[in-house]
């Protein structure tokens, strides 16, 4: 291991700018663990359609977007990791919380970093790899999760911006504040 370093708590001020980024990059909207959602109008509609997750533990979810990372604690819409990375890179469970990265570095070379949760400080330590080092914990885990193709639904946001629902959550907080052609 070369170096190890603490993933920072992020602010809500941090949280917003990297799910409006995302928005605006990729038109797609962070609800919760269950909703990651591509979002397109299409003449006088709105349509989502839910992402597929790259990896799902009873204690965390995670979306790679791009060259973006973002892991949901649980079934919930508490992020608990967030990344952006200029590297390629491939994400894959460990146990639990934890999770590699796997980074692309040059000619086919990598390196690894491991993610580790720390429940004391609701934060996570990432452990840094020597290039080419492959830890021996490190499995690609058979993914689970069956993957289908998604489909798109029409969206129906309720006038009453109060009124608690996905596509109401989507519409307001993301297309009428973010949307650009």
């Amino acid at each position: 291991m070369d170096i190890q370093k603490k993933k920072h708590i992020f602010s809500q001020t941090e949280k917003c700018a990297f799910f409006e980024k995302i928005f605006k990059e990729h038109k797609i909207a962070l609800v919760d663990s269950h909703h990651v959602s591509e979002v397109k109008f299409s003449g006088r509609w709105w349509y989502r359609k839910d992402l597929i997750v790259a990896f799902s533990t009873l204690e965390c979810t995670a979306y790679k977007i791009g060259r973006c990372l973002i892991v949901w604690k649980g079934r919930s819409d508490i992020p608990i990791f967030l990344m952006e990375e200029d590297m390629p890179f491939e994400v894959f469970s460990a146990d639990k919380y934890d999770f590699f990265i796997r980074k692309e570095i040059s000619d086919g070379n990598f390196c690894f970093e491991r993610c580790k949760w720390q429940p004391s400080e609701q934060m996570y330590i990432v452990e840094q790899y020597a290039p080419n080092f492959v830890p021996e914990d490190f499995s690609p885990k058979k993914d689970e999760i069956i993957r289908t193709k998604r489909e798109w639904l029409r969206m129906y946001p309720h006038e009453d911006i109060e009124t608690q629902s996905v596509d109401n959550t989507i519409f307001y907080e993301y297309i009428i504040k973010h949307w650009q052609d």
